[in-house]
């Protein structure tokens, strides 16, 4: 991501040469990092080419772009920042952020409120947990104040996005 806001526009070949890492894993990367907003593809013939700018229909992006930029000045190291970045990047990830806006809630009362299987429920409270948005305290899962800039921008933004 350093890379991007860093130049006008890169290609998934460019972008993987320069951070040392596959082009799969970088395409992989990419394609997360649009599906949250935070950049845009521009097509020239057959090259995809990516810049750090929000598109139009991304809310709230042109907010934490620049904690973004700062926390890649900082020398996050790029896992660290995409394992943030897909915290919200699957609806039902939202749903949970949304449910325990309201305060804390069991497992159970996750589930009948979101409608959520247990399985995936469990998968996608320990996704938010591991990425340091949601605590669990004894039976009861809430809201946790991320430790990082970068993470209570996110987390800043779904509560927008849910208002």
């Amino acid at each position: 991501m350093g890379e991007i806001i860093g130049h006008s526009r890169l290609c998934v070949y460019e972008l993987a040469h320069r951070v040392g890492i596959s082009e799969t894993n970088a395409s992989i990367h990419l394609k997360t990092l649009h599906g949250g907003g935070l950049i845009a593809p521009y097509r020239k013939k057959q090259q995809v080419f990516y810049s750090a700018e929000a598109p139009s229909t991304a809310r709230f992006a042109t907010e934490i772009l620049p904690v973004l930029g700062k926390t890649i000045k900082a020398k996050t190291p790029l896992d660290k920042i995409i394992h943030q970045l897909t915290a919200f990047t699957h609806q039902r990830r939202i749903e949970v952020i949304r449910v325990l806006s309201a305060g804390p809630k069991t497992f159970d009362e996750l589930m009948e409120a979101t409608s959520i299987t247990f399985s995936a429920l469990h998968r996608h409270l320990c996704k938010l947990k591991s990425r340091g948005f949601v605590i669990q305290s004894e039976s009861s899962y809430y809201i946790s104040c991320p430790d990082t800039l970068l993470a209570r921008a996110l987390l800043d933004a779904s509560l927008l996005l849910l208002a």
